[in-house]
């Protein structure tokens, strides 16, 4: 759980949303509901330097996001030809399901898993009910949630990179930085 759940109970009156340094919490349902709300990257780099300094690595935020949220969170490749999405993140009864594309060149799925771990940190499945938070959401279900997990997504890898404890390579990237250089350069 987020440590601040404790310093916020005595602010909350019932039912009402108070917004403290970027978390947003539900007094209503303080247990279930938990958001960090992004406005720019500013807010998103908080957010990611928030998390503390046990991470560098994508499998080592999200243990960390599990940690704070109280919750596995497993993450897996699968097919996802055809659905128009590289990931997604499904929250079931008791543990959150990050998927992402299979074939995808590593730095883009590290970012997809910042990404999908960007929902679950401002709690864009938190406000939904048990049924529909087993689903699959498209780039066009909710733009604002999008763009908001997009920058902490941003953050997250910003974070990484300043750490500089992942694993140094030389364009591990499945070819696709040599496949767009030369059109970049003829621009």
């Amino acid at each position: 759980m987020w440590s601040l759940t404790k310093d916020l109970l005595p602010l909350r009156n019932a039912g009402s949303v108070i917004s403290l340094g970027g978390i947003r919490t539900d007094a209503a349902a303080p247990e279930t509901v938990m958001q960090w709300t992004v406005i720019d990257l500013a807010d998103a780099m908080r957010l990611a330097r928030g998390l503390g300094e046990e991470w560098s690595t994508a499998p080592e935020l999200v243990q960390v996001v599990a940690a704070r949220r109280d919750r596995p969170i497993d993450v897996t490749a699968t097919d996802l030809t055809g659905t128009g999405i590289t990931g997604t993140v499904l929250a079931g009864r008791d543990r959150d399901t990050i998927v992402h594309a299979t074939g995808l060149p590593p730095f883009f799925a590290e970012h997809v898993i910042f990404h999908e771990l960007g929902h679950l940190v401002c709690g864009h499945l938190d406000d939904a009910e048990a049924g529909e938070r087993i689903r699959f959401r498209s780039a066009h279900s909710n733009p604002a949630h999008e763009h908001e997990a997009e920058l902490v997504a941003t953050a997250f890898a910003q974070v990484r990179s300043e750490r500089g404890r992942h694993r140094r390579r030389v364009a591990d990237d499945g070819g696709f930085i040599a496949t767009l250089a030369p059109h970049m350069l003829s621009r």
